[in-house]
């Protein structure tokens, strides 16, 4: 097996790592967010007024 040829192979191992990574990372990502939108607000202490 040429040195081209195993170069070759290792690059299109490491893209296919990459993507699949970054496929994870978006999931997870896209987790997160629906789980923030569904979530209730928490209620913010009413500002004291000072007039």
């Amino acid at each position: 097996m040429s040195v081209v040829l195993f170069g070759m192979r290792l690059l299109e191992w490491m893209f296919f790592v990459g993507i699949a990574g970054s496929t994870v990372v978006i999931f997870l990502s896209s987790l997160g967010d629906i789980g923030e939108l569904l979530s209730k607000p928490e209620e913010a202490p009413a500002a004291e007024k000072t007039a």
